[in-house]
């Protein structure tokens, strides 16, 4: 059986410390307490892992059920207006 400390969680997952105290205070990550000190067992940090593990989501995986966005974020140049070559202030910009 090999403990860790809350430290040592933290840097193999990449979480922050914080982070994994606060996991175990939700109980979402079991500790024991030696003392004054808290300590995680490697099987348990395993099985967290593999409870957070992420499954692909359906339409990920089939291009026919990706949904398509209604309106474009992007503005075409057909579509900025009827400016044409007139500038913001409405006057055709001058060229030398």
């Amino acid at each position: 059986m090999t403990l860790l400390t809350p430290r040592e969680v933290a840097e193999t997952t990449g979480l922050c410390y914080k982070t994994v105290l606060r996991m175990i205070q939700r109980g979402e990550l079991a500790a024991v307490r030696l003392g004054s000190r808290l300590r995680i067992e490697q099987d348990e940090l395993d099985a967290w892992l593999e409870r957070s593990r992420v499954t692909p989501h359906r339409h990920r995986l089939d291009p026919a059920l990706v949904r398509r966005p209604k309106h474009s974020l992007v503005r075409r140049s057909h579509e900025r207006g009827a400016r044409g070559a007139q500038g913001r202030d409405g006057l055709e910009s001058q060229v030398a």
